[in-house]
């Protein structure tokens, strides 16, 4: 009779599944929403990250595009064919021709036959090592021909794609430079050879005249204590080595010996 009484309805049974559910469905949601809080925290951080790292890698290529695109020498990006990839404002003025007109052309079309084989040399070692290397060759420019040397590395480009990055420079300028160095340095060179002389000589004539005025300070001080008429020490010359002698003596303290000032 009592486990009559005591047994609960289907319903409250029910009923009290359902609590329990939904109990265990509130704490699992909300540690849920508070695993996505944190999730959202991290991948805001992270987009913050990628913002920051985005705005530093636009700052380098735009210094990376001033200084390649104002660079004063020729700076080409060749494949391993030779093949004109990139090329800046110098590069196109050295080959006396556009930038839209150049990119994609052979290099060799801008060299001699001899020279042609040359770069392909070049180039060849470059790819094959990696190291950096430099050759002189003549490049056309136009009808004539002038003496460059190239400087070439080995990078990578995208897709781990190698490339060869090339420096062209125009010898005639650079050894014009060196000229204009050499005779900058002879300059100097002279003047400081003219001053070196200036200051030998003035120090030359310092010397002389103390040696002079040494010389004329002892003449009249020998024609001061020597007497004209005989050729004698003169009373001034006696009287000035019995001072000199007195005041050793009192400064010894001893006894004045006539002998010594006669």
């Amino acid at each position: 009779m009592n486990r009559r009484q005591t047994k609960l309805p289907a319903h409250e049974k029910l009923n009290g599944k359902n609590k329990m559910l939904k109990r265990l469905a509130q704490g699992k949601m909300a540690r849920l929403l508070e695993e996505l809080k944190t999730q959202q925290a991290k991948l805001e951080m992270q987009n913050e990250e990628l913002r920051e790292t985005q705005t530093r890698l636009e700052k380098f290529a735009y210094r990376y595009s001033n200084l390649y695109h104002g660079a004063p020498v020729g700076d080409f990006i060749f494949d391993c064919d030779g093949t004109i990839l990139e090329v800046n404002p110098a590069g196109a003025e050295q080959l006396g021709e556009e930038r839209h007109q150049i990119i994609d052309q052979p290099f060799t079309r801008y060299l001699s036959q001899e020279d042609q084989i040359r770069f392909r040399t070049h180039l060849a070692a470059v790819f094959q090592d990696g190291y950096r290397r430099r050759c002189e060759i003549k490049i056309k420019r136009g009808d004539r021909l002038f003496d460059s040397q190239m400087e070439s590395l080995l990078v990578e480009g995208e897709r781990g794609i190698r490339h060869c990055r090339t420096v062209i420079i125009d010898i005639p300028s650079r050894k014009k430079a060196e000229e204009g160095i050499k005779r900058l340095n002879k300059s100097l060179e002279s003047q400081i050879l003219l001053q070196t002389a200036e200051l030998r000589a003035m120090n030359q004539a310092l010397e002389n005249e103390i040696m002079e005025r040494m010389k004329a300070e002892q003449t009249v001080a020998l024609k001061g204590n020597v007497d004209a008429a005989t050729g004698l020490y003169s009373r001034r010359y006696f009287d000035l080595r019995a001072d000199e002698e007195i005041a050793r003596v009192d400064r010894k303290g001893g006894v004045l010996q006539s002998s010594s000032v006669i």
